[in-house]
C-alpha cells in the first residue's frame, strides 16, 4: 500500500497540486507556424531577423512544426499589427514581427491603430535597435549640431513610421531642420534615394546598416548625424544621441518616451486570446532558440547583432510605455502629429 504523507495546515487538494507534474506542453506536431513580418521589404532588417528566427524556432517547439516567414508590409507595420489583433487565429500558428514603434503609436493615438499593445502576447525580443538618421558624405549636414542650423532633405515613409516620426520629433521639439520627403515605402528605398542623390539623407537601424551596407560605414560614405537614444550606445560612442538635446527633466522624460522603440527592437508577438499554455510554450521555445549556438552562429555570419529579451520582460516594458505621465504623452502626441 502506498503511504500518504500528511502536511500540517494544507488541504489534500493543495498538496496534490503542489506535487503534480506540470501539464504537457502544447504540441504543434503537423502544424505550420507563420512568422509574419510587417515593416520593410525583403532584405530589410526586419526581414532578415524574421527569417533568422524562422530557420531555428521549429527545433525548440514540441512537435517540431514547420515554421515559415512571410512578409505583410503596409503602413510601416500598421497593417500587420492590426491583422494580428483583429483577424489572426488564436492558436499560436500566426506570430508577427511587428514594428518597434507599435506601442508608442498606440499611446499617442496615431491614425489607423486598431490594436491594444498590452493585449498582445509578447513572445520575446530578438534584438534591440539603434535607429539613426544619416546623410551622404557630400551633405553639408554631418552632425546633430549641423542639423540645428542647416536644412537637409531626408527620405521618409508614412507618418506612422519611425523614419518619419523620429526626425519629425527633433524638428518640433528641438528645432532641427530636417526636411522630410515622403513617398518611400521602406528603409531600403530611402537609403537608395540618398545614395542616388535624390535626398541628402535617410533613416536606418545601425545593426541592419552593418549588414546591408558595411562598405558605407567602412569607407565613410555616410555621416551618422544622430542616434535615437537617450544616451550614446556603446557601439556608437562618437554619434550624438537625441537625449543630448534635452534641456531639463521634462525634456529628458519626453525623449525617453519618444525613443522607446529602440528598446522594443525586433519583437515577436502572438495575437490576443492565445491560451496561456501555448503562449508559455512559444516563449520557452523562443528563449531556447535564441540561446541555440546554431542560431547565434547564423546571426554572426549575417552580421546581425542579437540582444534577446524574454516575453515577460518585454510585456513589462510595453506596460511602462503605456503608463508614461500624461503630460509627457500629450507632448509626444503633439510633437509627433503630422503637420
Amino acid at each position: 500500500m502506498r503511504k500518504r504523507i500528511a502536511v500540517a495546515g494544507l488541504p489534500l487538494s493543495a498538496l496534490v497540486l503542489s506535487i503534480a507534474p506540470p501539464a504537457l506542453a502544447q504540441s504543434f506536431k503537423g502544424k505550420t507556424i507563420a512568422i509574419l513580418i510587417g515593416p520593410g521589404t525583403a532584405g530589410s532588417g526586419y526581414d532578415l531577423y524574421g527569417r533568422l528566427v524562422a530557420r531555428h524556432l521549429s527545433r525548440h517547439l514540441p512537435g517540431e512544426p514547420n515554421v515559415v516567414a512571410q512578409n505583410m508590409n503596409g503602413g510601416a507595420g500598421l497593417l500587420l499589427a492590426n491583422h494580428l489583433y483583429t483577424a489572426a487565429p488564436h492558436d499560436g500558428t500566426e506570430l508577427g514581427l511587428i514594428a518597434d514603434i507599435a506601442p508608442l503609436s498606440e499611446v499617442i493615438g496615431a491614425s489607423g491603430v486598431r490594436y491594444k499593445s498590452g493585449e498582445f502576447n509578447w513572445i520575446g525580443r530578438i534584438a534591440s535597435s539603434t535607429n539613426v538618421t544619416m546623410t551622404w558624405r557630400t551633405s553639408r549636414v554631418r552632425t546633430l549640431q549641423d542639423a540645428l542650423a542647416t536644412p537637409a532633405l531626408i527620405a521618409a515613409g508614412p507618418v506612422g513610421g519611425l523614419a518619419y516620426q523620429m526626425p519629425a520629433i527633433l524638428n518640433a521639439a528641438f528645432q532641427t531642420k530636417f526636411k522630410l520627403i515622403q513617398g518611400y515605402n521602406s528603409t531600403t528605398a530611402m537609403q537608395l534615394a540618398m545614395e542616388r542623390g535624390e535626398t541628402d539623407g535617410a533613416f536606418g537601424d545601425y545593426g541592419a546598416l552593418q549588414t546591408t551596407h558595411p562598405d558605407w560605414l567602412a569607407k565613410g560614405l555616410v555621416n551618422l548625424v544622430v542616434q535615437y537614444n537617450v544616451a550614446r550606445a556603446p557601439e556608437l560612442p562618437d554619434v550624438a544621441a537625441a537625449g543630448e538635446l534635452a534641456r531639463n527633466a521634462d525634456d529628458r522624460a519626453f525623449v525617453e518616451l519618444a525613443v522607446s522603440a529602440g528598446a522594443i527592437g525586433r519583437p515577436l508577438v502572438a495575437p490576443p486570446g492565445v491560451p496561456a499554455d501555448i503562449v508559455a510554450t512559444l516563449r520557452s521555445g523562443f528563449e531556447a532558440a535564441m540561446a541555440d549556438p546554431a542560431l547565434i552562429a547564423d546571426a554572426a555570419a549575417a552580421n546581425l547583432p542579437l540582444a534577446p529579451m524574454s516575453g515577460a520582460e518585454l510585456q513589462t516594458l510595453v506596460s511602462a510605455i503605456a503608463s508614461a505621465p500624461e503630460n509627457v504623452i500629450a507632448r509626444a502626441r503633439e510633437t509627433m502629429a503630422p503637420k
